[in-house]
């Protein structure tokens, strides 16, 4: 018999997980909405923040938070030059940019690896203890604080596209890219701007996420699939999809994780993802 305070538990860690995987993959799906580009190095910007907490806190002060502001400075960078540097030339080439970002990816696990070592990192966690919150369930308070700042993060983006001058460049950049170099609007700063800007959410999403999972350089790999799966089932091009797929693989994985284990769990979402292609080509929120 399931009680209560179980199925209470499972629905908090599918929606500390689902958050997670929004600020993935909302990143992801901007990037390719902007420039068209499938960035196979994601889950490394990820990887990287999660490390730059690693090393802050190891080479500059211990402070979790330290880290956290400066994960996404440094992932933010990172993506700059990217862009700039490999991303630019490989515009409507999309099979070379699959290739080049497959490669970076390649080559940033193996920097971490040189400079971090090849072995497993841990990260404490800076708030200890649980919450009691109702009918007995108790719930660690970091999980509810990663709640909290992802509400937080994800209401800042979507004020940034909807509610300043410059979202609403990239926005149109998004829609129509001829008719909005030809209204002057700077469409190689939008590119830049845009990736930088998925990168740094990426990279804050692994500084968060660093204290509940073993640092290690091949953990991009497992949340750049998971971040796929939720464009996948959400539709690409909607951000109700990225909010709704988002929903269903962390419910999904964190149910399966608990009852019955987690590889069996991926295994699942990895068919449902089928499944939902075969049956709905666009997603199951695609085009709203």
């Amino acid at each position: 018999m399931i009680e209560q305070s179980q199925v209470i538990v499972q629905v908090l860690n599918g929606i500390s997980l689902s958050m997670i995987l929004v600020l993935i993959s909302l990143s992801l799906m901007i990037i390719f909405g902007l420039m068209g580009i499938i960035n196979l190095a994601h889950g490394e910007m990820f990887m990287v923040g999660a490390y730059t907490v690693v090393a802050v806190n190891q080479f500059v002060v211990h402070s979790f938070w330290i880290g956290v502001l400066a994960a996404p400075i440094v992932v933010g960078a990172l993506g700059l030059v990217m862009e700039r540097s490999l991303i630019k030339r490989l515009y409507k080439r999309p099979l070379e940019t699959l290739l080049a970002t497959w490669g970076a990816s390649i080559a940033l696990r193996q920097i971490v690896k040189l400079i971090m070592g090849s072995g497993h990192k841990m990260v404490l966690s800076p708030t200890r203890g649980a919450i009691h919150l109702f009918a007995g369930v108790e719930y660690p308070a970091y999980r509810l604080m990663i709640m909290g700042i992802t509400i937080i993060i994800l209401a800042s983006i979507f004020l940034f596209l909807f509610k300043t001058n410059i979202g609403l460049q990239c926005r149109t950049v998004i829609s129509n890219r001829s008719m909005a170099s030809a209204l002057g609007i700077n469409t190689a700063f939008c590119d830049s701007f845009v990736f930088a800007l998925g990168a740094a959410v990426a990279g804050i999403a692994g500084a968060i996420m660093s204290p509940l999972i073993t640092v290690n350089p091949e953990m991009g790999l497992s949340f750049l699939a998971r971040s796929f799966f939720v464009v996948i089932l959400g539709g690409l091009g909607s951000l109700f999809g990225v909010l709704g797929g988002a929903g269903i693989i962390g419910g999904t994985e964190a149910f399966f994780s608990y009852f019955i284990s987690p590889v069996i769990a991926q295994v699942i979402v990895l068919l449902l993802a089928i499944v939902v292609i075969r049956l709905k080509p666009n997603g199951l929120f695609g085009g709203l």
